[in-house]
């Protein structure tokens, strides 16, 4: 039975995971596209776990009289929400191995064009070369990470910014997207890419990070002292993967006590990096000078209270709350790259 829907899983090119899942979170209407906001004026704006859970079942009501599902997914959703209970272990290999596989979208020819223009280069990782591309030769480079089914080319918009304010731009397509080789990954093992490339490119002054890859390089940069990062700018991420595998189970109509034991067994395959999500304090070990985190609360991927609740812990980071980008135009707007860019040269 599971290699059966696995193989429906692969031949179907059209199946979405997770980061196209949208969810609509209640929240208080702020009258301004761009603000930087305080923890008094964002604390009524900040769900409770009950009214998470709440969500989650408006969002997959919601969902299921609104979307025209393929044949794949509605198969899939029936398979966790009635023969889990045959076989949980199979069904909790089954999800984890959908978590995990990357989706990756054809290159427009404006993106295709956009590569052309960049130095490329290789990034030895695990035996394979991740892909590396550079724009510009002087002054200190910036690094862009790109998130979770994204690529480099996503990035396109910043790069000419950069370049005219004087940076050097680097950029990469992560483990198992874009160009570069492999089908799955992870947080541990994108952050472990992005460490390869801080230590090929060596001298840069800033990384601006966007969603999963955001995540990724959070949690990798409070596990090494010896990358001091001078500009650390994270774009739409999330802080809290028990969140993140909630809506995961949701979006594919997990019973409650299924997701519990999803989320059981990434604690128990990923202790270390379980235990540290748990302690918020933990990214207080960030070694960033300046950190500026932006997110949209009209984002119906990540919620931006995934992002708020850390700013009180990260005591010297800026917050910026855009309004209507939602989770990927924010990447694109020009108002946010000035905001970025004039933080950076802060």
């Amino acid at each position: 039975m599971l290699l059966f829907f696995e193989w429906l899983f692969y031949v179907n090119l059209s199946f979405t995971l997770l980061p196209q899942v949208e969810i609509n979170f209640h929240v208080q209407k702020i009258e301004s596209n761009f603000l930087f906001t305080t923890n008094t004026t964002m604390d009524t704006m900040i769900q409770t776990n009950a009214e998470r859970i709440k969500t989650f079942s408006a969002i997959e009501a919601k969902r299921q009289s609104k979307e025209q599902k393929t044949f794949v997914l509605s198969l899939i959703r029936f398979y966790f929400k009635h023969l889990t209970l045959i076989k949980e272990d199979f069904a909790i290999s089954f999800a984890t191995k959908l978590f995990k596989t990357t989706r990756r979208s054809k290159l427009k020819k404006a993106e295709i064009d956009f590569l052309d223009s960049a130095q490329k280069f290789d990034i030895p990782y695990k035996n394979e070369n991740l892909k590396g591309y550079s724009w510009g030769t002087n002054g200190p480079a910036i690094l862009l990470i790109h998130g979770w089914d994204s690529k480099a080319a996503h990035f396109k918009d910043f790069v000419p910014y950069l370049l005219a304010a004087g940076y050097k731009v680097v950029s990469f397509d992560g483990p198992a997207h874009g160009n570069s080789p492999g089908k799955q990954t992870d947080m541990i093992d994108f952050g472990d890419a992005v460490e390869a490339l801080m230590r090929k490119t060596k001298d840069f002054k800033g990384i601006i990070a966007h969603s999963f890859g955001a995540t990724s390089v959070v949690h990798k940069l409070s596990h090494i002292n010896d990358f001091p990062i001078e500009k650390l700018i994270a774009i739409s991420c999330s802080f809290d993967p028990p969140g993140v595998l909630t809506r995961f189970g949701s979006f594919l109509c997990m019973r409650q006590p299924l997701i519990s034991k999803l989320i059981q067994d990434f604690e128990k395959k990923y202790p270390e990096a379980s235990k540290t999500f748990k302690i918020k304090s933990y990214i207080r070990t960030v070694r960033a000078k300046d950190i500026l985190l932006i997110h949209d609360k009209n984002d119906r991927v990540i919620p931006f209270n995934d992002t708020y609740e850390l700013v009180e812990e990260w005591g010297n980071a800026n917050f910026l709350l855009t309004e209507n980008l939602g989770h990927k135009q924010i990447i694109k707007d020009p108002t946010v790259i000035n905001h970025v860019i004039n933080f950076i040269q802060k």
